[in-house]
């Protein structure tokens, strides 16, 4: 069984759980317990943040991929905040939607500069580098707010001050805590469960409590039957989960926001026609930097 998580155990990504707020009443050597989102709630969190980390990871983004990724992680935003509701956090959808509202808003804003600076001779890689830059910074801003409002009052948040570019990794939470073991009705969170930040993507607990172990094997659970649910059902690594995002992604990309809102409750479809999109507008950006007289290195696959 993995050890118990606590307020002030490390990351992978190096960084200590915190603020939380953590247990107000029960205490794990001496540390203030971790607790996850409620079950259920998660899965489209994990969805929407795997997008954004697609978005900033890239030195270069084009605006027919960023609006797909927005796409994809306004969907799984949604479907976790719908989640949240039901746990007791109603203002969950209201935060969300003014989040991605405001995003939605600057990318329009941003390509239409990037439209009109880009059609100038010689003018598409400054005006490409401008509109990256920009969407980038709207991006971290829109999904820090997205992960608090769905979290507030219902998880122990993380705060990750790693950089993703021009934005931190922001704030995230553990999605799928322990399936047997609730602190203050919350999923108490351990070692190798996984806290999925706003732009960082997966981060696992690197450590707990050295002489605490509880609950089922970490990583697990959460998910439905089959298709893009039935992939995260069944990574229990945070590698593993992040391998299982590129397929989820691809077909909320082309079913849009309420395709990956079936994603993130498990539906089923069929995503061969989205991983060609997907592929595509990699494929696109990738041509686009190398174009340049100094291209950065490719984005990752």
């Amino acid at each position: 069984m993995p050890q118990a998580a606590r307020k002030l155990d490390p990351t992978n990504h190096g960084q200590l759980l915190s603020p939380g707020p953590a247990s107000p009443d029960v205490n794990i050597e001496y540390k203030k317990a971790w607790r996850a989102l409620p079950v259920g709630v998660g899965v489209g969190l994990e969805i929407a943040t795997g997008a954004m980390k697609l978005l900033m990871d890239p030195p270069m983004v084009l605006p027919p991929t960023a609006a797909a990724h927005i796409t994809v992680a306004e969907g799984g935003f949604n479907a976790s905040a719908n989640g949240a509701a039901g746990a007791g956090n109603g203002a969950a959808a209201a935060g969300v939607s003014s989040a991605m509202a405001s995003l939605n808003a600057a990318n329009a804003a941003l390509t239409a500069t990037w439209t009109t600076a880009s059609a100038a001779p010689g003018g598409e890689p400054a005006a490409t580098q401008a509109y990256t830059l920009g969407i980038k910074q709207a991006a971290g801003a829109a999904a820090a707010a997205a992960v608090n409002a769905i979290a507030a009052g219902i998880a122990d948040v993380h705060n990750c001050p790693m950089s993703s570019g021009p934005a931190p990794h922001g704030p995230g939470v553990v999605t799928r805590g322990c399936e047997t073991v609730f602190i203050n009705y919350l999923p108490a969170a351990r070692q190798n469960d996984v806290v999925y930040e706003a732009t960082g993507g997966a981060d696992p607990i690197a450590v707990g409590a050295a002489s605490v172990n509880i609950g089922d094997l970490a990583g697990g659970g959460g998910g439905g039957g089959g298709g893009a649910g039935g992939a995260w059902e069944t990574s229990q690594t945070a590698a593993s989960q992040q391998d299982a995002f590129s397929g989820v992604a691809s077909g909320a990309i082309a079913g849009g926001a309420a395709g990956s809102a079936a994603a993130a409750s498990g539906g089923q479809g069929d995503a061969s026609d989205s991983t060609a999109y997907f592929g595509q507008a990699l494929e696109e950006e990738e041509e686009m930097v190398d174009s340049y007289d100094s291209p950065p290195a490719d984005p990752p696959p």
